[in-house]
């Protein structure tokens, strides 16, 4: 909801806090919803054409789906909300310039619950991989300290490296 300032205005909400609470609201149920259901589960006196306009915008990203096989103008979330989460923490390593170091300090901020469900996942010698295999574009794969790994580039995948664990003035 927004609230007022001071002088009784309209407060704007922070950048994506609208895409947000669209999405929150279609992850909540499981049938698509029209912009009219939407605003009126968000409240706040939004207008009809500001939800419908973040639909579109959401849809244009590939985030909502249109229901093609269902009443007309409802929406549907393409991802839920862990998916979402999962590939914004890829994303964000991807741009790191060293996504190993992004990834340690990541993890020592993890509270103890999400660390051990962090190591139940990784518990094992094999890697739990993407079975349509890896990403172009990702962030390199490696297995322990040292080895060679796959280093992404502006083409792709295909860069092979020696990692030793430490950030080199190269790589």
């Amino acid at each position: 909801m927004v609230g007022r300032d001071p002088h009784g205005r309209a407060e704007r909400r922070a950048a994506g806090e609208l895409e947000s609470e669209v999405l929150s609201a279609l992850w909540a149920t499981d049938r698509p919803l029209t912009p009219a259901e939407i605003q009126s589960g968000l409240g706040g006196g939004l207008a009809y054409n500001t939800v419908h306009t973040i639909l579109k915008r959401l849809h244009d990203k590939g985030l909502v789906l249109r229901d093609a096989g269902g009443r007309r103008g409802a929406y549907r979330p393409a991802k839920n909300a862990a998916e979402l989460a999962a590939e914004a923490m890829r994303e964000a390593l991807d741009r790191a310039p060293d996504p190993i170091a992004a990834l340690r300090q990541f993890v020592m901020g993890l509270n103890p619950e999400e660390e051990t469900a962090l190591r139940e996942l990784l518990g094992g010698d094999e890697p739990r991989r993407n079975p349509e295999g890896p990403r172009p574009g990702g962030a390199a794969h490696h297995h322990g300290r040292g080895g060679t790994w796959i280093a992404p580039s502006r083409r792709g995948w295909g860069t092979r490296r020696q990692y030793t664990g430490r950030r080199t003035a190269a790589g």
